[in-house]
């Protein structure tokens, strides 16, 4: 049995964070923008929606940023659901 393969990181509630997304890996249960790399946030909530359950952590942005949705569409967002592998710490 392996014992030096580190657990998955499990921000709390309340935690200030940045994203930081694997460009190697595009998520397909809950896609991201590139424009959301390294913004920063708190944790507000660690349970999954029933559409993400893969992504438990709302963080809620210091500052909304606005992503484009389809091509043309740009909507202003100040939450967003995240994997814990998503997150860093800020």
């Amino acid at each position: 049995m392996r014992t030096d393969v580190a657990a998955p990181w499990r921000p709390a509630i309340d935690r200030h964070v940045r994203v930081h997304l694997n460009t190697d890996h595009t998520c397909e249960e809950c896609p991201h923008t590139p424009g959301e790399e390294n913004l920063i946030g708190t944790v507000a909530d660690d349970h999954p929606t029933r559409l993400a359950p893969g992504h438990p952590y709302l963080v809620v942005f210091d500052h909304p940023t606005t992503c484009e949705v389809h091509p043309g569409i740009y909507v202003s967002v100040s939450t967003r659901y995240y994997a814990g592998d998503e997150l860093a710490p800020a």
